[in-house]
């Protein structure tokens, strides 16, 4: 499995009064990640995205308590991800991205006026997977950097390529 997107935080929230702080969800979070590491493989991505509540349509003051609450949880998110190697934290999409996406496309959250309807899930999935895509792009390419510096070693042993007339040789250059 290559990857793993985990997307949680803000309901928990609604535990608080029984003693589910942010920090204990931080805790729990980097458990769950030691687990998904240990059952899906070291070389997984686990990815901890954000969640943008910005556009969500509560009444305030309760809006603006939803999304403090959300950029606390997303704070324990971002660091697990710093803290557990092979781990993504992506944060969320700026208003103004949900806002141009919305005169685009119309309304993007669902009739409770909290979660994102079928085209803000797809737009959001669309946003994340650019994040994740920019990420594995930009990581060394360790395995190539093997297979690389392997092809060049052997054709300096063989004392070099020629004239272009072995095509292996060739090939070891195009790594």
């Amino acid at each position: 499995v290559d990857l793993c997107v985990l997307l949680c935080g803000l309901n928990d929230f609604k535990r608080l009064w029984k003693g589910r702080t942010a920090e204990v969800f931080r805790q729990d979070l980097a458990e769950a990640v030691a687990e998904i590491r240990e059952i899906l493989g070291p070389e997984t991505l686990v990815v901890l995205p954000a969640l943008p509540m910005e556009s969500t349509r509560f009444p305030e003051p309760l809006r603006s308590f939803a999304i403090m609450l959300s950029d606390a949880f997303d704070r324990e998110k971002e660091a697990v991800a710093a803290e557990a190697e092979g781990t993504l934290y992506i944060a969320k999409p700026e208003v103004a991205w949900w806002q141009r996406l919305n005169a685009i496309f119309g309304e993007l959250l669902s009739s409770d006026g909290v979660h994102p309807n079928e085209d803000g899930y797809a737009l959001f999935g669309d946003f994340l997977a650019q994040s994740i895509a920019d990420h594995v792009l930009s990581r060394p390419r360790k395995n190539l950097d093997v297979v690389f510096s392997t092809a060049v070693d052997a054709v300096q042993q063989r004392g070099g390529c020629g004239d272009g007339e072995d095509e292996a040789c060739d090939a070891a250059f195009l790594v």
